[in-house]
């Protein structure tokens, strides 16, 4: 899969290389006692490929969206997805600023590549029983997750980062979108509520 990068402000995402996050992070997962096996053990979001009657756009379908959150604002017009760390401070900036879109369908992958206690926050907030509301929480209001059971699978965290590779995410936050007449694009890098809008426009 090919998407276009456009250009991002360096200074505000956190740059790791793509092989170093997956080396890194890999043996934190198995460190700390949670699976990673290829079926998982508790309920995961599932994104369905229709969202309020309308079909998930071809791009998007070619991601592995059980392995992502997922909320919808407004009607599903649009879609975004977010690569991001719960420990990032450019993540949580975006954060703020993704809550002022309108009609648009956010799809987030759990990127844990800033050490040891991001693995465990992505865990917690990966396996408690409500995961987007778990991770909006922990962004937009500070409150921590519970710890995850030994029992649940967070395979989807290294699935996770192998796609960032995959697709050139060189750190967190990454942004991958679509408009209509547009091909898919990658940016790095938190952006105001007006960017995103823009970045999110149709083609003329």
């Amino acid at each position: 899969m090919t998407f276009l990068h456009h250009s991002g402000d360096c200074g505000r995402h956190f740059v790791m290389p793509p092989r170093a996050l997956l080396l890194s992070t890999l043996p934190l997962l198995l460190s700390l006692g949670l699976g990673v096996g290829p079926a998982p053990t508790l309920a995961k979001p599932i994104a369905p490929p229709q969202v309020d009657g309308q079909s998930l756009p071809a791009w998007l379908r070619q991601l592995p969206l059980n392995d992502a959150l997922h909320t919808v604002q407004g009607k599903p017009l649009r879609h975004l997805v977010v690569f991001s760390d719960p420990n990032c401070p450019h993540c949580k900036r975006l954060e703020q600023e993704l809550r002022q879109l309108r009609d648009v369908s956010i799809h987030t992958f759990l990127m844990p590549v800033l050490g040891e206690d991001s693995v465990r926050k992505s865990g917690a907030i990966w396996c408690s029983a409500q995961p987007q509301q778990a991770w909006e929480a922990w962004m937009l209001k500070g409150q921590a997750p519970m710890r995850a059971p030994a029992a649940c699978d967070v395979g989807a965290l290294q699935r996770n980062l192998a796609l960032a590779q995959q697709l050139g995410v060189r750190g967190t936050p990454g942004l991958l979108s679509a408009s209509p007449g547009k091909s898919p694009g990658l940016a790095m890098g938190a952006r105001s509520a007006l960017a995103l809008d823009l970045m999110l426009m149709p083609a003329p």
